[in-house]
């Protein structure tokens, strides 16, 4: 049987940071705040209006762009399979969309390389719940096979 070790209480005041101060260290993001207004750039610098500047939408990439949904077994292993493909679709935009319907759908998925371009495969027969997402996005949605 092992002997308990007795507990040591922990004195936060006691603690020394590898900075060799005996209190813990500023924000950092309290202090870059601070110099927000140091910077050459002035006030022009503001982190939250490029990061959406920059953001992707896939819904901008999908409007208006024909989307083919189908069903299928084949090659799964007798599992359903719902399909979905386009021209817009590059390997970027296929992911976003992926990781989107996964979420929305509470599917699991993937993205493959077909000979038509990118297809979006998601698990079970979601074909309604797929079309409606899609139409919300603006797309125009085609329906393939049974």
């Amino acid at each position: 049987m092992q002997k308990k070790k007795p507990e040591r209480e922990v004195n936060r005041a006691d603690r020394v940071f590898s900075s060799g101060a005996v209190s813990p260290p500023e924000n950092p993001f309290a202090v870059l705040a601070k110099l927000k207004g140091d910077s050459p750039l002035g006030s022009e610098l503001d982190i939250t209006q490029e990061k959406a500047h920059n953001s992707f939408t896939p819904q901008s990439t999908i409007a208006k762009k024909m989307v083919t949904i189908q069903r299928s077994a084949k090659g799964h292993g007798g599992k359903t399979v719902t399909t979905a493909r386009s021209e817009a679709f590059s390997e970027q935009i296929a992911k976003e969309w992926l990781t989107k319907w996964k979420k929305i759908l509470g599917v699991g998925g993937t993205v493959e390389r077909t000979i038509e371009g990118w297809t979006v495969q998601l698990q079970g027969d979601v074909r309604d719940r797929l079309e409606g997402e899609l139409v919300k996005a603006g797309a125009k949605v085609k329906r393939s096979g049974g």
